[in-house]
């Protein structure tokens, strides 16, 4: 959802390749390229490898947007490191290329009620509320990519991480 709307937002179209959809667009005056993995989450980090040998790079500054259970929602927290915290696709982008040097746009989905599992959660259909919230967090997880691009982590880190994190930067 983050990646449709940036896509929206810097006129980028998605083109299919071999286990993603990739689009190529400007953030600022930085080049992007947008990335969709098409695969099941498990297996996040293995369109990585095909992406660096396609565009004959070794590495990216590469930011990872991604749902948390662990954060209340709406709740967005960018981060820099670290370890996969339970979530398979994260462990997947550790695993097969990066390690754990890339940077995360978390956003805080909570906690289910009991007696739901956490998987039957994250794969449920939206709520009409629930709905809302989320095109709320997406435009947020968007300025958060914007910011990150545009002005760096610190900045990025310094806005969205903190306990208010209602308010969005300004495109």
């Amino acid at each position: 959802m983050v990646l449709d709307q940036l896509a929206e937002e810097c006129g980028v179209a998605f083109k299919r390749d071999a286990g993603f959809l990739a689009g190529f667009g400007m953030i600022g005056s930085e080049h992007v390229i947008l990335v969709k993995p098409q695969t099941f989450m498990n297996n996040s980090g293995d369109m990585l490898a095909t992406l660096y040998a396609e565009e004959r790079a070794s590495t990216f500054d590469l930011i990872v947007i991604h749902d948390d259970l662990d954060l209340d929602l709406g709740r967005i927290k960018i981060q820099h490191g670290g370890g996969g915290g339970g979530h398979r696709g994260v462990e997947s982008i550790i695993e097969q290329s990066v390690g754990n040097q890339f940077t995360r746009v978390r956003m805080g989905i909570g906690r289910p009620t009991f007696p739901m599992t956490s998987a039957d959660y994250v794969l449920s259909p939206l709520t009409e509320r629930d709905r809302l919230e989320f095109k709320k967090i997406t435009q947020r997880a968007a300025a958060a990519v914007h910011c990150l691009v545009r002005d760096g982590i610190t900045r990025a880190m310094n806005h969205f991480n903190s306990s208010k994190n209602e308010s969005s930067m300004s495109q």
